[in-house]
């Protein structure tokens, strides 16, 4: 009902020869001007840049007002911007601020500008006060669009910018698969790309900029109001953060045309494998090392048992294992607190003959509640695991439903702050995460040493869960994952 008035107000505005004098020249008005600076105003129609034929209508309507009226402007984007928290005179100075404002990268949202225009004319004694909403009419700034009570008794004017619904293809979305990244290892970049059109569009080209350099390019048909995704292969040959962008062909509205994102790469991540017999786990984390030594593996493990934890400095490993340890001796404590102040992560595999009253005494960290072995006669398999964590997203055209088997493991309780990323299919859990300050446990309910125990340790499918476990806990370390829109709030906590 409301848009309904808006536009039969907009219809009716009489023609006068000062343009936007609503008033007539006798009457003191107040008057606020709603300026939609979205990013859909910058689409460019026949006649320009929508939001420059916004600012000039903004302008004339503040040369409309006369001697002893007042006005304020509002910028309108997905929040409201009083550029005057209060009603100003200073006619030159509002026409300036107008004719110097650029659009934002935001959406739209109109009914936070209304109430604030409302509220700034509320104090206002000029027996008119009008408020002029001009924009584009973007659908997107009516969504949850409620009832407005005319609190200060405004007439309301809509000025409508653009006569034409725009044809527009935007870069929705950029993901790395998977998201953990070594030098020389090959990923995916999955690009989304929207059309917001009702006419399709026969041909579009995607190039991708890797490091300033254009890698390469791909050309495709979107339908109308279709989305389409595609996908670049790229290996980083260097370790570090690496920057890129994506940009599609030229069109109308170009501020959704391109995207950007960054990478880290990792070189070589220091692995710290605690226990006596790790050869299972070394194989797993470097299966070449023994075979072609080299220093340019993307992980290195470096065996010990615990006895010779004291001969290692931890501030040069980025993962500690700790590989079926009878118990947790004072010195694996030590090791394990060390880890964690340094916001590193511990992966714990556990065999049936632990001793799990020493390993529970340590509840702080520990992931779970060992209760007692178990024997599963027939086996069990991993039937339930979160294909959006990074362990297992290497898993997605694989299966665990057959293999590998499991014989042995633990009755487990987890603790209420863990988190269990995969079950066996009897629902106990196999995989439990739980984060410990800035550090980070993974308890795997397996055995690393015993083939009797599991088929995993001869699996196909043992290699990349341990390695993307590593690669998970190292990715745990760097600058957390954000996918953030220019303008965007972003508030992150620094330690002391």
């Amino acid at each position: 009902m409301l848009i309904l008035m808006f536009i039969a107000l907009a219809l009716a505005r009489p023609t006068l020869k000062n343009q936007f004098s609503f008033a007539g020249s006798r009457t003191k008005t107040s008057c606020v001007i709603i300026l939609d600076h979205s990013y859909s105003m910058s689409y460019q129609d026949v006649d320009g840049s929508r939001f420059e034929l916004a600012k000039s209508v903004a302008v004339n309507v503040v040369e409309s007002l006369q001697n002893g009226d007042n006005v304020s402007i509002i910028l309108m984007s997905n929040k409201a911007e009083p550029i005057f928290r209060q009603l100003t005179r200073d006619f030159d100075q509002v026409k300036s601020i107008i004719r110097n404002t650029n659009a934002s990268f935001q959406s739209t949202s109109i009914s936070p500008a209304l109430i604030m225009a409302h509220n700034l004319l509320i104090e206002s004694t000029a027996p008119n006060k009008e408020i002029y909403l001009i924009t584009d009419l973007g659908k997107n700034g009516w969504q949850n669009f409620g009832h407005l009570s005319n609190s200060s008794g405004a007439r309301v004017f809509l000025l409508p910018i653009g006569n034409s619904v725009p044809n527009n293809i935007g870069i929705e979305e950029v993901v790395t698969s998977p998201k953990l990244i070594g030098v020389n290892i090959p990923i995916h970049l999955k690009v989304g790309i929207q059309n917001h059109s009702k006419d399709p569009v026969d041909s579009t080209n995607l190039k991708i900029f890797i490091d300033g350099k254009k890698q390469s390019h791909l050309a495709t048909h979107i339908g109308s109001k279709e989305r389409v995704n595609l996908t670049f292969k790229h290996s980083f040959a260097s370790p570090g953060i690496h920057t890129g962008y994506l940009e599609l062909s030229p069109d109308r509205l170009p501020i959704d045309n391109r995207r950007y994102f960054a990478v880290e790469s990792y070189k070589q991540l220091q692995a710290l494998c605690v226990g006596n017999n790790n050869l299972y786990l070394s194989l797993g984390l470097n299966p070449e090392r023994e075979l072609k030594p080299t220093e340019e593996y993307t992980i290195l493990p470096s065996n010990c048992t615990e006895n010779e934890l004291k001969n290692f400095t931890f501030e040069n490993f980025d993962i500690l294992v700790l590989a079926d340890l009878p118990e947790l001796t004072d010195q694996v404590k030590q090791t394990i607190q060390s880890f964690l102040r340094l916001g590193k992560t511990i992966i714990i595999f556990v065999a049936n003959q632990i001793d799990t009253k020493n390993y529970n005494s340590f509840l702080e960290w520990m992931p779970a509640t060992l209760l007692k072995p178990t024997t599963w006669d027939p086996p069990t398999t991993i039937s339930d695991y979160n294909l959006k964590h990074p362990i297992f997203e290497v898993f997605q055209d694989t299966s665990f439903s057959t293999t590998p088997k499991f014989y042995q493991g633990f009755q487990l309780e987890p603790t209420k702050n863990a988190n269990v990323l995969a079950k066996f299919q009897n629902q106990i859990p196999f995989l439990i995460e739980r984060k410990i300050g800035r550090g980070n446990m993974l308890l795997f309910n397996v055995s690393v040493t015993d083939p009797s125990s599991s088929d995993l340790l001869v699996s196909p499918k043992f290699l990349p869960l341990l390695q993307q476990s590593v690669l998970h806990g190292k990715s745990l370390q760097s600058t957390k994952k954000r996918n953030l829109l220019v303008g965007q709030q972003y508030i992150t906590k620094l330690e002391q």
